[in-house]
């Protein structure tokens, strides 16, 4: 009986300081980020930030969620929502915490407006993801009435950090749009590894960046004047994005192909913003082997599914059945 007392202690003595040190060190972590990059001093950050550590203190003091968190295998995904508080806990694989980097690389893109909120806890030893529930659309927005709100300069800065950062499971379900007409990525587990030419292999298709909502209009809706020259500044603004990213890589442990991300922004740094341009054509530009086929795979797979369809869904429809 001794030598099981002697166990649970020891085992305690291991989990629950790892538990604080870690989401200790996150914190400590998180003010030398500050003191580096302004912008994780500015009131949209560091508010969301105060709520989520309320939220982390709550948790940790929550035995019925880390129960539910302690028995999920290492390599499993748990999705726990708290309504009443309006959380959305996730337990990813093996500790992998993206969502974070995604969050917090979208401010220094100059676009946190997009991406949903992500902040990690250690819970008894397992990393989660913390979000806030919130009132979103999703699905086939195709019929909705929030899809007209979205101005088509929302939809080319959404797409383009979706696009930068690597997000590869933009599937109709993953993208949420606010009442007012704004996008927002929620489910970016899925980041910043993936194809930036298309690929095949014998058993599958791969375009590389790829997403359902290039079924909306706003995909094909030409920019005007006004809006070319605010996309151009915004591309502008990310001339010294490469240093910001491998200073933050030397504070946050954010491991990916470098070189993937510098392709895209060249990419998006040798595409002309101009009046009479549409999404697609940037698409076209930056995936010029596709390009030629495009059409003809929207009318096959509109035969096969007897419905009219966009590029979006003839893309996923070809990656994915």
């Amino acid at each position: 009986m001794i030598h099981i007392y002697l166990l649970v202690f020891f085992l305690s003595l291991s989990t629950h300081p790892l538990r604080a040190d870690w989401n200790q060190s996150f914190d400590n972590d998180t003010k030398r980020l500050s003191e580096h990059f302004p912008v994780f001093r500015t009131g949209s950050y560091t508010e969301q930030y105060g709520f989520f550590v309320k939220a982390r203190k709550a948790l940790l003091k929550d035995a019925k969620i880390q129960k539910k968190i302690l028995k999920t295998a290492p390599e499993k995904k748990k999705l726990l929502i708290q309504k009443d508080e309006k959380l959305i806990i996730k337990k990813r694989r093996n500790n992998h915490i993206h969502d974070l980097y995604v969050w917090e690389l979208s401010y220094l893109l100059g676009a946190p407006f997009c991406i949903v909120p992500s902040f990690p806890i250690d819970l008894c030893g397992k990393r989660a993801i913390v979000q806030q529930l919130e009132p979103l659309k999703y699905g086939d927005m195709t019929q909705s009435e929030e899809l007209p709100k979205i101005t088509v300069e929302n939809y080319w800065k959404s797409h383009l950090v979706a696009y930068l950062l690597g997000l590869s499971d933009l599937a109709g379900r993953n993208i949420g749009v606010t009442l007012d007409g704004k996008i927002r990525f929620f489910d970016n587990e899925a980041s910043f590894i993936y194809y930036n030419h298309p690929s095949r292999t014998t058993r599958a298709f791969t375009s590389g960046f790829l997403a359902q909502s290039f079924d909306w209009s706003q995909y094909r809706t030409s920019l005007d004047e006004t809006t070319a020259l605010h996309l151009q500044h915004f591309v502008d603004n990310l001339s010294d994005f490469e240093e910001k990213v491998r200073l933050y890589k030397t504070i946050r442990p954010l491991i990916f192909p470098e070189e993937g991300l510098m392709f895209r922004l060249q990419t998006l740094r040798n595409f002309q913003m101009r009046k009479g341009v549409t999404f697609r054509d940037f698409y076209m530009a930056a995936f010029p082997e596709i390009a030629p086929g495009l059409t003809r795979l929207n009318e096959i797979v509109s035969s096969i599914l007897k419905n009219k369809v966009g590029d979006g869904t003839a893309l996923f429809f070809t990656c994915r059945k």
